[in-house]
């Protein structure tokens, strides 16, 4: 007969071993994480080359020359002194402004001054004095002063100026004070912040605002064009030598104000608080497109007719007569009045925008930072703003624009060397160097050029800084600082890397600690542990045969069926089974949890959700049962379980209720007290569905019971005859390798029946085997974990060698199946407990040839087994020496060890107390005892 896989297994799994899964076994599980690893260091470059920043070099060294040359900057300024007044020293009032100017910071520090004496052609500078006209290098920007008797006038033109002459003492301070006015007023802090940044181009945007032209008083429309043309371009054409114009115009028709003015006898006014909240950004639409430059607004704005005449207070509170004011860098404003008060709507000409444009031209010159002349001086000439205030302005801005442009390259190097992760590309180190370009430009050149070129080049320089500083990349580093790198990585990499983390240690550790004989030493625990049938001892829930079982009480099903239509937590606990009340115990299920956890037991195909929700329908139909009273109940016993009674609930449902034993003296999980009368009665336990695949029901609980015992008894008999005809085993390694595999490979297999021999049976109580068990684990702990527990038509032993001998296997005490009343937990999903698996441990004892040898492998005193008439034949594993000390018999041994496994059990389950000794742990153990052995007769 050729082998069939069953039997081939057989060969090379050793009894009690099952081959493991592929995915199971220590390399495959090795080579698995390794795999997850070699993937992460795959994607390691790809991460690091996607996210990485690139940070180019930026020219460190040349922005710290610039930086040191900052305050060396000085624009050269030429002066041509010329006199028709006779007895006037020219080169003594020479060395008077050189001294008078040079003590003025604003003068010293950004200008070189040369002065000329128009009558002898000689210069004389504050750096390289008089009589030497070569010294100082040439300047494009050249002014004449003369001097005329007392009587002409104070007149200034282009660029000359005529000073009338007096020959006091202050004559050379007062004519100092007025060239610093007109070469480079000092900027005081109204004038930085009335003054708009400089920017290379400006849109102004014109706009009248009528507040509510519905109720009149508005105006329609206006003459722009002509205005401009009129009172604003003359300005914009002097001016364009430093900037580019962009003008738009708009009228509104409904701009309100977000304030009410405050009412008075002429009228209405507002308030020099009210101005700052004048505009009204909500509703008035001032930009009319998008663009870059920055916006200079121009308003002239109308009230509605029952607000007007509005006026403007100045600080001091007093009426404006202008009624023009200015915003800060923003704009200006000026509230016309009608003339008429009739409700038509009116359109505005050229003579009725004269006043309003003036104060705009006047409010542009301010805002770009245009210096007014010295009050004592009249401009002869037609244009609005002199050379002398241009030429200011435009050293004043290149000046300006020089230092923002350092401080703006400064503080890129600042920002990059504080944020490591700030990105430099290639835009940003372009415009960097454009801006070093544009300060080495001026620099080189500011000695042989004029103004006009030395702003031009600072224009160049702080647009670029400016455009390095603000880039895209720079400016979202500035609000992305580097611990939101830990918020964003963190969520994702830490749930991956520690469990790979983890399992790479296990693995690692697993594969150090294991030899070539992995699978041999891994399955030696079971050759130490031999099995044979057993059957399982019933737990409290089980009655004894001797009692009579009581029927189902019909009062039950009516008061349950109040808390399941509809399903209603909590039931009262004395109505609930021990298997259903360990579950809410050992889950820590609430009333308050879901029904379907609170009520029924999960099973693969239930769908618990599906029957609460047909609980939750019966109720709302008022489908309650007809025979609620007077249930029809089928009784179901199976070995393994406690019995259970099966009712009809409407035509889909079915109610279990299970038979459990009670303590009436226990309240609540179990005490250390001694058990007195056990009782039994029927507890609630489940709700399933009807199906025909569920056990044969039986009408009588004694009947169903009987049944039971019968199915027991007749497995029992097929195991004996099974274990009659297996042939002993070859015990060399090498079979007992192959043992081990087909064990792991063919676990619960019909190939792995129980092949030891028929060995005497002896009746085991269940204190006797309670006792037998416990003195086991107090000394020698097989390792049997709940996944190496095979059915019993898959248990196999190892033969006997030396029939009943101590050195042989031992007999062991079996439990009739006539004193297991109990039914198995499949299909109504009985959780296994720690008493369920007292007999199937206490039927386990390895032969003691193998045991010595393991436990000499371990470094354990040998043991031998001994039998005992007290627990029925079982083999107690007592300690030779120990036992040979103590002098005592089999019995007393036995005894003995049962006494020491009670008092670690009872030791380790026992709520610890503070400061209690080891002398009071074993009084409190000596009375439990005499309490325990004190009722027995």
């Amino acid at each position: 007969m050729e082998p069939t896989p069953e039997s081939a297994m057989e060969q090379t799994v050793p009894p009690g071993c099952r081959a493991e899964p592929p995915y199971q076994r220590p390399d495959t599980r090795l080579r698995i994480v390794l795999s997850y690893w070699l993937i992460f260091f795959l994607g390691l470059p790809f991460w690091w080359r996607t996210t990485s920043i690139e940070r180019l070099a930026l020219p460190r060294a040349k922005v710290e020359q610039i930086s040191n040359l900052k305050n060396e900057l000085r624009i050269p300024v030429s002066l041509n002194l010329t006199s028709e007044v006779s007895g006037l020293d020219i080169p003594d009032l020479i060395s008077k402004l050189q001294v008078t100017l040079g003590q003025k910071d604003a003068i010293s520090e950004a200008l070189q001054l040369s002065f000329t004496d128009g009558s002898l052609g000689a210069v004389a500078s504050q750096d390289c004095g008089l009589g030497s006209p070569t010294a100082c290098a040439p300047s494009n920007d050249h002014y004449s002063i003369k001097f005329v008797p007392p009587t002409s006038e104070h007149s200034i033109e282009d660029r000359s100026l005529q000073v009338p002459f007096h020959p006091t003492s202050n004559f050379a301070q007062d004519l100092s004070k007025t060239l610093t006015q007109l070469l480079l007023p000092p900027a005081t802090d109204t004038y930085k912040l009335r003054v708009a940044q400089y920017a290379p181009r400006y849109r102004l945007a014109f706009s009248l605002l009528n507040e509510d032209a519905s109720v009149g008083g508005g105006a329609t429309g206006w003459e722009i064009e002509e205005a401009l043309a009129r009172y604003i371009e003359p300005t914009l054409q002097q001016l364009s030598q430093l900037h580019n114009f962009t003008i738009e115009s708009q009228v509104q028709y409904h701009a309100p104000l977000a304030f009410e003015p405050q009412k008075v006898v002429d009228g209405f006014r507002v308030d020099a608080e009210d101005l700052k909240v004048f505009v009204n950004s909500a509703e008035w639409t001032l930009a009319s497109s998008s663009s870059n430059d920055p916006i200079l607004h121009f308003i002239l704005f109308i009230p509605s007719a029952n607000r007007s005449p509005l006026h403007v207070s100045d600080p001091q509170g007093k009426t404006s007569h202008s009624n023009a004011f200015v915003l800060p860098q923003w704009g200006g404003i000026v509230v016309y009045n009608a003339p008429s008060q009739a409700s038509a709507a009116s359109h505005l000409d050229v003579q009725a925008l004269h006043s309003t444009f003036h104060h705009f031209d006047t409010q542009l010159r301010s805002l770009l930072g245009v210096p007014p002349l010295p009050t004592e001086l009249r401009h002869r000439s037609s244009t609005t703003i002199t050379r002398w205030q241009l030429d200011s302005l435009l050293r004043y801005r290149a000046l300006e624009n020089v230092r923002e442009s350092i401080d703006t390259l400064q503080s890129i190097l600042k920002l990059v060397d504080r944020i490591k992760g700030m990105p430099v590309g290639d835009a940003v180190r372009s415009d960097f160097n454009a801006a070093l370009d544009a300060l080495n430009d001026v620099y080189l050149t500011y000695t042989s050029t004029s103004s006009k070129a030395i702003l031009s080049a600072s224009a160049r320089a702080l647009v670029s800084s400016s455009k390095a500083f603000f880039n895209p990349n720079m400016v979202a580093m500035l609000y992305f600082p580097v611990e939101h790198k830990y918020a964003v990585y963190t969520p994702l990499f830490a749930p991956i890397a520690v469990p790979l983390v983890v399992s790479l240690i296990r693995e690692l550790r697993d594969f150090v600690k294991r030899s070539t004989e992995i699978q041999v030493a891994k399955c030696k625990p079971f050759y130490l542990a031999y099995k044979t049938p057993y059957k399982m001892q019933a737990e409290t829930s089980s009655a004894p045969a001797t009692e009579q079982l009581p029927s189902f009480p019909p009062h039950l099903f009516p008061l349950i069926l109040q808390y399941l239509l509809p399903p209603t937590p909590p039931i009262p606990s004395h109505l609930l089974s021990n298997s259903l009340l360990q579950r809410h115990y050992f889950l820590d299920i609430n009333p308050s949890d879901d029904p379907d956890l609170y009520f029924l037991f999960p099973a693969p195909g239930k769908k618990s959700s599906e029957v609460i929700r047909e609980l939750e329908q019966m109720a709302s139909r008022g489908d309650t049962p007809a025979n609620a009273d007077e249930p029809s109940v089928e009784y179901v016993a199976q070995e393994g379980s406690a019995v259970k009674a099966r009712i009809p609930l409407g035509e889909k449902l079915l109610v279990i209720f299970s038979l459990d034993a009670r303590n009436p003296n226990a309240q609540g999980p179990p005490a250390s007290e001694p058990m007195e009368e056990t009782r039994h009665e029927w507890r609630y336990h489940d709700v399933i569905w009807r199906s025909d695949n569920l056990p044969a029901g039986h009408p009588d609980v004694q009947a169903a019971v009987a049944s039971a015992q019968e199915s027991s008894k007749a497995a029992d008999r097929a195991k004996e005859e099974i274990e009659q005809n297996v042939e002993e085993e070859d015990d060399s390694p090498e079979a007992q390798q192959k043992r081990a595999e087909e064990f792991w490979s063919g676990w619960s297999s019909p190939s792995s029946l129980d092949n030891s021999p028929a060995v005497e049976r002896k009746p085991l109580s269940s204190e006797d085997a309670e006792a037998s068990y416990f003195a086991r684990y107090g000394e020698v702990i097989p390792v049997i974990p709940d996944s190496s527990l095979a059915s019993t038509t898959a248990s196999s032993t190892r033969p006997s060698t030396a029939g009943d001998s101590l050195s042989g296997s031992r007999a062991l005490g079996m439990l009739d199946s006539s004193q297991i009343p109990i039914i198995p937990t499949e299909g109504y999903n009985t959780p296994t407990t720690v008493s369920s698996h007292k007999t199937s441990l206490n039927a386990i004892e390895p032969p003691s040839a193998v045991f010595a040898a393991a436990d000499a492998e371990m470094g354990k005193t040998p043991t031998i087994p001994r039998r005992t008439p007290l627990l029925g034949g079982s083999a107690i594993l007592v300690p030779m020496e120990e036992a040979k000390a103590e002098g005592l018999d089999t019995l007393e041994a036995g005894v003995a060890d049962v006494i020491r496994g009670a008092w670690k059990l009872w030791n380790a389950g026992r709520l610890p107390v503070e400061q209690e000794s080891l002398a009071r742990k074993k009084e409190a153990f000596l009375r439990l005892i005499e309490q325990t052995v004190a009722p027995l007769s």
